[in-house]
């Protein structure tokens, strides 16, 4: 599954339980960060950025 998938990852979390729908529906509206309560890492200027933008070319 998502093996043919094109596009980038811009949010990644890892979780110790199971997801419900619900969980899930939330984080799509509400986004991770402001279901947690946390601050985003900005990507800006590291290099896994700078060599996606590169591979993307």
């Amino acid at each position: 599954m998502g093996e043919n998938a094109k596009g980038s990852v811009d949010n990644v979390g890892f979780f110790r339980n199971d997801l419900t729908d619900t969980h899930v529906r939330m984080i799509y509206t509400q986004g991770l960060a402001n279901i947690i309560n946390i601050a985003g890492v900005d990507p800006g200027g590291k290099a896994a950025t700078t060599w996606g933008t590169l591979k993307q070319r």
